[in-house]
């Protein structure tokens, strides 16, 4: 996508904008790439997370063992996956603010705000229900110093989580469409930080609940 972009941009284009949208720097449209080769390099990276968890699912010494570890290897690929697209998204809404030109193009259209939530938390939703799925021993889910003291712990914990981004999810959907520019980002990214620290306060919640 982006090499057939090439032949039609502009030499020099926008890389970055303030918080008000203003372009503060240019440069050459070859730095493209450069997001490319990261989405490419992340792509292998979740690849080999994924055939970790595989191997590890083959090499189990019972049946219960390599199903949750099969079951946290689709979780890593579904978390990969949903990375991918948010950085593919935000590549397209570079390309297609780069076309502006360079200093004096317009920053991206609100909509593409707009987009850009509604993609993060849709991804937020279908990844919130499958974190209570998650099983204790692995690197995936709402692993805490509280969460992973028994199995009874670690499932509420990790239900409460699913539900807090699903809920985030909700809310970021909503902050596309009720806010302007990038000030919905913002508030969606603060919304996703205060699902993840009640659900770490409700992990420490019932670890302390357990030890009375």
């Amino acid at each position: 996508m982006t090499a057939a972009a090439m032949n039609f941009l502009p030499d020099e284009i926008p890389l970055h904008y303030d918080f008000e949208g203003t372009v503060d720097r240019t440069g050459s449209k070859y730095e493209m790439f450069v997001l490319t080769g990261l989405v490419a390099a992340f792509v292998v990276f979740w690849e080999l997370f994924v055939r970790v968890y595989i191997r590890k699912s083959r090499r189990a010494k019972d049946e219960k063992t390599a199903k949750d570890t099969m079951t946290n290897a689709k979780i890593i690929l579904y978390a990969g996956a949903f990375q991918t697209g948010i950085q593919t998204l935000i590549q397209l809404i570079f390309v297609f603010a780069a076309f502006g030109g360079g200093a004096d193009a317009a920053s991206p259209s609100e909509w593409i705000y707009t987009v850009l939530c509604a993609a993060c938390g849709a991804g937020q939703i279908f990844l919130g229900n499958y974190i209570p799925k998650t099983k204790r021993g692995g690197s995936v889910g709402l692993r805490t110093t509280w969460s992973v003291k028994n199995d009874m712990i670690w499932a509420k914990s990790n239900r409460f989580a699913g539900v807090m981004m699903c809920a985030s999810g909700v809310a970021a959907i909503a902050e596309g469409f009720a806010l302007k520019g990038i000030a919905s980002v913002f508030a969606m990214l603060g919304a996703l930080a205060a699902a993840a620290a009640a659900s770490t306060v409700y992990s420490y919640i019932l670890y302390r609940q357990d030890e009375a």
